[in-house]
């Protein structure tokens, strides 16, 4: 099989990502004991975490493995002890809440790195990559998601790992290199179905355009890179290997419950049935058709506080005045403008896919990098398609965070929007990118109170309610 050769990695590129993790790791660590309670699904995976660790039975609706390395980082945070700090014992056992938050925020904080790594592992292109990592930190959500023990994160780190590990392999010039990638990527995305089972997606993009690749490889006379993954390989490294990794993260689990692997499938099974599709079983319901457009976010936390007055230094008591409430907020928000330039990218991405295909198959000849780029735009279609659609098949309550996924691939098409418009040769056209890239990063920058919880004012929040089903 012909395997196109891998330019070089630019410094410039490299230098790029080590600012973005950096600045990545400061937004995730910073504050992290900012709230010292449980916060929405913490109040389950905090304590399951404890359980585990100290051999109590568990019932979860998700698999354990999220459970597991929450935990992981409360024993470790036990052993360093927590003197002089604000604790609590909601968790199982007197703990600082930076205990079950950081494993988390360390697996957010690589997301970016990540996403601009699988980006340049696709197009070869270093400001694009770059931009990819940019916009994964400026979409807030993965922020958010990360700042707390919540389970969402590490299903998608291991999920963008695991793509990264692929793509890798797939250009990997020895046998041994390849097939050794390919297997830590088939246990990473082991890890990322053992956290939740919406995980499946990521594994399935590698099945489907492996499959694909064998079709086309008999059809185009230029085989791409993604058809040399014989059938054996694909069943042991994508199929057997997740599948042994998945079984044997139960073990702790069944350890304290005593209960076979099929009762707990059963029991998780039915209780998802159950669950209603409306605001009755949750406020904060929203359905998969509405997660591109941002149309209703999860509220973490708020709480209000009177701005105290100052002592007065007169003889009788002040005349009562009225003051504004300090408000605390965390919102799992996507960056709005962020979000609507997504939509217009990912539809963008998919009509250049198909003018590509229109031309490729009216074409006499067959071009290898013009078949090489129709391919790269429908892995990127594929992953936010495979992550986003098989919701619309699934009648329950549903939650913005389930879009995580397809968010990661619909920021790699919004980079590659962006690095259209900046490389263009028509200076309106650039400008035009410049504006977009500051507008996203300003419209971080306004949110960044309520995604870290910083004091406000009651108006200052309010203004950051753009739609009323915002609030």
């Amino acid at each position: 099989m012909h395997r196109p050769s891998t330019p070089p990695t630019p410094p410039v590129f490299l230098w790029g990502l080590l600012i973005l993790q950096a600045l990545s790791f400061v937004l995730h660590f910073y504050g992290l004991a900012r709230f010292n309670t449980l916060v929405f699904d913490e109040t389950a995976y905090a304590r399951f975490g404890h359980n585990y660790f100290h051999g109590l039975a568990v019932f979860d609706v998700h698999p354990p493995l999220g459970k597991l390395l929450i935990g992981a980082g409360m024993w470790l945070g036990d052993l360093m002890g927590y003197a002089g700090e604000a604790t609590n014992l909601l968790s199982g056992a007197e703990r600082a809440p930076w205990a079950y938050r950081w494993v988390a925020a360390l697996f957010g904080s690589t997301l970016a790195v990540l996403l601009a790594g699988i980006a340049w592992e696709l197009f070869h292109r270093w400001r694009m990559a770059l931009l990819s990592g940019l916009l994964a930190l400026l979409s807030g959500i993965f922020l958010v998601e990360a700042r707390y023990a919540l389970i969402n994160v590490f299903m998608v780190t291991f999920g963008l790992f695991g793509h990264w590990l692929w793509l890798r392999g797939v250009s990997a010039r020895t046998a041994t290199r390849r097939h050794l990638l390919w297997l830590f990527s088939g246990l990473a995305m082991g890890c990322c179905v053992s956290v939740k089972w919406s995980g499946l997606s990521f594994l399935g993009v590698v099945w489907a355009i492996t499959l694909l690749g064998w079709l086309g490889q008999s059809r185009t006379a230029t085989p791409t890179r993604f058809s040399g993954m014989p059938w054996l390989t694909l069943l042991l490294y994508f199929v057997v290997a997740p599948s042994l990794l998945y079984t044997a993260q139960w073990t702790p689990h069944l350890l304290v419950s005593n209960k076979t692997l099929s009762h707990e499938h059963t029991e998780m099974l039915r209780y998802h049935q159950s669950l209603k599709d409306d605001k009755s079983e949750h406020p904060y319901c929203s359905r998969w058709t509405t997660w591109p457009f941002m149309l209703r976010p999860i509220s973490l936390v708020y709480e209000t506080q009177p701005v105290p007055q100052a002592p007065s230094t007169a003889g009788s008591a002040p005349a009562p005045v009225a003051t504004e409430a300090t408000v605390r907020a965390v919102h799992e928000i996507i960056n709005p403008l962020l979000a609507w330039c997504a939509c217009i990218a990912v539809l963008w991405m998919g009509a250049a896919f198909a003018f590509k295909c229109e031309r490729l198959a009216l074409s006499d000849r067959t071009e290898p990098d013009q078949v090489q780029e129709i391919w790269t735009l429908g892995y990127v279609l594929l992953g936010f398609l495979s992550a986003w659609l098989p919701w619309a098949m699934v009648g329950r309550c549903q939650f913005l965070y389930l879009y995580m996924p397809s968010l990661a691939f619909a920021l790699i098409a919004s980079a590659w929007a962006m690095d259209y418009m900046l490389t263009h040769p028509l200076r309106t056209m650039r400008w035009t990118g410049y504006s977009v890239v500051l507008g996203v990063a300003g419209s971080f920058v306004f949110f960044l109170p309520i995604y870290l919880g910083w004091p406000i004012s009651s108006a200052a929040f309010y203004a950051r309610m753009w739609l009323v089903s915002w609030i």
